[in-house]
C-alpha cells in the first residue's frame, strides 16, 4: 500500500513506515514515480497510477539576516586575520 500525500509505505519485511519529512517524502516520491514511469516506458504497465496525483510541495525555512551593525561588531571583534577573512568571505556572498 502505497499513500502518496502523508507517504505511507506498507512493505511485507516493515510493515507500515511513516517518512515525516518534507524533502523525504519529495524524494520518496520522485523515486516511486520514476520507477512508474519506467514500467509504462517498458509496456509493463498502460498507464501510471501516479500521473493523477501532484506534486508535493514543501516549505522553504526563511533565514534571518545579520543587520550592517550586528556584521560590523563581528568584523571588529576578529582579533586573528583568518576569522576577519571568514566573515569577510561570508558576508560578500
Amino acid at each position: 500500500m502505497i499513500h502518496y500525500s502523508g507517504i505511507i509505505i506498507m512493505t511485507p519485511k516493515t510493515g507500515v513506515h511513516y517518512n515525516e519529512s518534507g524533502n523525504s517524502k519529495l524524494h520518496y516520491a520522485e523515486n516511486v514515480s520514476s520507477f512508474f514511469k519506467w514500467l509504462e516506458d517498458e509496456n509493463y504497465i498502460f498507464k501510471s497510477p501516479l500521473r493523477r496525483i501532484h506534486k508535493i510541495k514543501t516549505t522553504v525555512p526563511v533565514r534571518e539576516t545579520y543587520a550592517d551593525e550586528e556584521l560590523e561588531k563581528l568584523r571588529d571583534d576578529c582579533r586573528e586575520l583568518r576569522k576577519l577573512a571568514i566573515i569577510d568571505d561570508i558576508i560578500d556572498e
